[in-house]
């Protein structure tokens, strides 16, 4: 990253912060109002993440997110806009973690399923 963007960010107030995160990362289009639901889908995408990592190191988040909704993110689509933002959350969570819970769920299947899900509550703009 830049040094002048880093500064620019490090000099910024709370409130400034508070923007910046909300626009960039921000998983507010989600509808269900449950902060498990927000919770659970970022620990089940690191979950994942996690898992193809053995096979491919390069794998990312954002990588699990478009294969499960079989399509490429756009950074220009709203939707894909908050989903990004999800993807560099999950990326951020994962520093530094070696387990993560699968919340009673056995099978990649019903990983990927629990995924979908919570994905579908989500407003698409």
């Amino acid at each position: 990253m830049h040094e002048d963007i880093k500064k620019m960010i490090n000099d910024a107030n709370y409130d400034d912060k508070r923007t910046l995160y909300s626009s960039f990362f921000s998983s507010g289009t989600q509808t269900s109002g449950k902060m498990n639901n927000k919770l659970i889908l970022i620990s089940l995408i690191c979950l994942v993440s996690q898992k193809m990592s053995v096979d491919n190191k390069t794998v990312t988040p954002k990588d699990v997110i478009e294969k499960i909704i079989s399509r490429t993110l756009n950074s220009n689509n709203g939707y894909d806009h908050y989903l990004i933002g999800l993807s560099i959350v999950c990326d951020d969570m994962m520093v530094g973690i070696n387990e993560i819970d699968s919340f009673g769920l056995k099978t990649s299947a019903e990983i990927i399923t629990k995924i979908k899900n919570i994905l579908e509550e989500w407003l698409p703009f």
